[in-house]
């Protein structure tokens, strides 16, 4: 899910935080 497209609107820490804990 964190895709170097999406890595913008992952900005935020609680997004960054759910997306590390996601398998890329």
């Amino acid at each position: 899910m964190s895709l170097p497209s999406q890595g913008a609107l992952t900005t935020s820490p609680k997004f960054f935080m759910k997306n590390r804990g996601v398998p890329t």
